[in-house]
């Protein structure tokens, strides 16, 4: 799914947007097939099939992207905004080979950021023009996944982890002519 919007609302500001949401569902049941090189004999099909009973792979993910320009006398002031967020939800099975039988593998993985950048373009005159700038930018992720190996333990080895960026610019850049 996936919205537009455009518009002058007024004569000095300018706004646009853009959302899109996307939901894939369809990795259910499916076969999966690994690089031959990696596999110790590729033509055995045991080892590209997904035999649990139910598994899944769902993944969502959302932007949005919105642009705000405001017309001033020296110059025009620029606001870029933008939003990403992703999670994927999986379930499959270690087909296979003798030790990983039983074994099952899955969880969540999140992933959430947003960026923020103001510039000031400067009209100018004939011998200078520039720009003038800040950025922003923060993400975070999460993952909650697991592995089960019954051949080597009776309880599912978790592997939870979270991860934070920021970054931050100031920028500019002058012609003279």
């Amino acid at each position: 799914l996936r919205a537009s919007l455009q518009a002058d609302v007024t004569d000095r500001l300018r706004l646009s947007m853009m959302a899109q949401r996307m939901k894939d569902d369809g990795a259910s049941g499916e076969l999966w097939t690994p690089n031959p090189e990696f596999l110790p004999d590729p033509s055995d099909i045991r080892l590209t099939t997904v035999t649990l009973a139910n598994p899944y792979l769902d993944t969502e993910n959302d932007n949005v992207n919105l642009t705000l320009e405001y017309d001033l006398e020296l110059g025009t002031l620029r606001s870029i905004t933008g939003y990403a967020r992703s999670r994927t939800d999986n379930l499959d099975d270690c087909a296979g080979m003798d030790f990983l039988q039983g074994c099952v593998r899955g969880g969540t993985l999140d992933f959430d950021q947003w960026s923020e950048e103001i510039q000031l373009r400067l009209h100018g005159n004939d011998i200078l023009d520039g720009l003038v700038g800040f950025y922003y930018f923060d993400a975070d992720g999460a993952n909650d996944i697991f592995l089960f190996l019954p051949q080597i333990g009776p309880k599912p080895a978790p592997d939870q982890s979270t991860s934070r960026e920021a970054a931050d610019a100031v920028f500019g850049e002058a012609t003279l002519r």
